[in-house]
């Protein structure tokens, strides 16, 4: 019998959060779920194989990023994603994530698609939905979504104009995606991202427009007030959150309704030395191992955690070879800090099934370390 894409195994009795399953060929992931972003240049310090035995149960990429370098029909001969990435299971690919600093030069969007310039010596280049659809599918994902335009200037008009671009885009993406659709029960499934502004009224009308669309799910980025955001949306589907950052953001949105996350908030702080830590009762704390009061520190970073930084180093190892940039110690911080998240949702999913999900919505917060 075949299963559902997406299986609702317990709601909360006193929020909207769930216990679901995705069923994705032949793996199963449990959600609420962080899924790392893995694109080429997010995971320099973990490789795939790594996440995998952490404890990563899907991938996110941007396809985007992908399809300049190293092309997608480069990774679609190596295999797809998987093999590329060196990571067995579920990807989740989105369209690009265009914002300031984003590893191009300069981008602007106009009503044919994008136009952008990913370096000084490129040309200028149109990248439109239907290349987006066709490029994650070269790229062998699981799933796909459409874009949601950032607001590229202030104001209602332009924020109007943002939420448009992403509605048209998703349209056009919806009408490729069904041309070109492989058959097999395989198939990779869609998602429809909903317009990123600080304007309430605009996500509300894109994510209303974007149902009639019938997409398998639905991808965020941000929203004021994600109940209201979700209230017309299908309680059946999944629901995706990019750049999720901080984990008492997650908690709120997994309160919301929210199934999934990414987020390279852990990449980055890891990099520089910072280490999220489990605090007690219910929280967490942000770790500086370059602050020289651990220099003598012989204890490991988080005694709670079971990852291989913690059960075989200790602090002032790991401050003298973060202040000589050693590679390994930055491979391990960044490993720690996804099994700090994967530890977390592991305890917000333990929440929801024996229902003290509302305690741990009350009391998780980042406290001083």
């Amino acid at each position: 019998m075949l299963k559902s894409f997406f299986e609702i195994v317990k709601e909360d009795i006193k929020s909207r959060a769930r216990l679901g399953l995705l069923n994705i060929g032949n793996y199963e992931v449990e959600t609420p779920a962080f899924v790392p972003l893995g694109s080429q240049t997010d995971l320099k310090d973990a490789v795939g194989s790594e996440l995998k035995f952490w404890g990563a149960k899907m991938i996110a990429v941007d396809s985007f990023q992908l399809f300049v370098r190293p092309g997608d029909q480069m990774i679609s001969k190596a295999g797809g994603l998987g093999p590329y990435l060196g990571f067995r299971g579920p990807v989740l690919s989105d369209a690009g994530r265009f914002r300031p600093g984003a590893g191009m030069l300069a981008f602007k969007f106009f009503e044919t698609g994008i136009f952008f310039q990913a370096s000084g010596a490129d040309a200028l280049r149109l990248f439109t939905p239907e290349q987006s659809i066709q490029t994650q599918i070269n790229l062998g994902a699981d799933i796909i979504t459409t874009l949601a335009c950032p607001e590229q200037s202030g104001g209602k008009i332009e924020a109007r104009k943002a939420a448009d671009f992403t509605f048209s885009w998703a349209e056009r993406a919806k009408r490729m995606f069904e041309k070109i659709k492989p058959t097999a029960c395989t198939a990779p499934k869609i998602f429809g991202a909903v317009a990123a502004s600080d304007i309430l009224e605009n996500i509300i009308t894109d994510a209303a427009k974007l149902r009639e669309l019938d997409f398998d799910g639905y991808s965020f980025t941000f929203s004021p007030d994600p109940i209201k955001t979700l209230a017309d949306l299908e309680e059946e589907k999944p629901r995706h959150l990019c750049d999720a950052a901080m984990p008492e953001l997650i908690v709120r949105s997994i309160a919301a309704g929210i199934d999934t996350f990414d987020s390279n908030l852990p990449v980055e702080l890891a990099q520089t030395g910072r280490l999220f830590v489990n605090m007690k009762p219910d929280g967490y704390g942000i770790l500086d191992v370059r602050n020289k009061k651990y220099a003598q520190d012989p204890v490991p970073p988080d005694n709670t955690c079971n990852c291989y930084l913690c059960l075989h180093h200790n602090l002032s190892e790991l401050h003298r070879l973060i202040l000589q940039s050693d590679i390994a110690a930055k491979r391990l911080s960044v490993i720690h800090n996804f099994r700090f998240y994967f530890n977390f949702l592991e305890k917000v999913r333990r929440a929801i099934k024996y229902e003290s999900f509302d305690d741990l919505l009350a009391s998780y917060r980042q406290t001083e370390t």
